[in-house]
C-alpha cells in the first residue's frame, strides 16, 4: 500500500488526489493519513538506522562476539552458584 500512496504523492501535481485515489481504489483519508505520518516514519527509520549502526560498532569492537542489548543484560552468575 505504501507504493500506492507514494505513487499518488509523486503524481498529485499532474492529476488530482481525488482522481488518483478513485483510480487506485484507496480512500483519500487513508492517503492523507499516510502523508501526515510521513515525518514520524522518517524519524523512526533514522533512529533505527542509528541504533543498528551503534550495535554494529559494538559488535565489531568486541571482535564479533555476542552483544547483549540494554535491558537484556543479566547479572553475572557467581562461581559459587555453579
Amino acid at each position: 500500500m505504501n507504493d500506492t500512496y507514494a505513487f499518488i504523492e509523486a503524481e498529485k501535481t499532474t492529476h488530482g488526489v481525488a482522481f488518483l485515489c478513485r483510480l487506485l481504489k484507496v480512500a483519500r483519508s487513508s492517503f492523507y493519513a499516510w502523508l501526515a505520518a510521513q515525518k514520524t516514519r522518517a524519524a523512526r527509520q533514522a533512529a533505527e538506522a542509528a541504533l543498528t549502526h551503534e550495535i554494529t560498532v559494538i559488535h565489531l569492537a568486541s571482535r564479533g562476539t555476542d552483544v547483549a542489548l540494554p535491558g537484556c543484560i543479566r547479572p553475572p552468575v557467581s562461581r559459587a552458584a555453579m
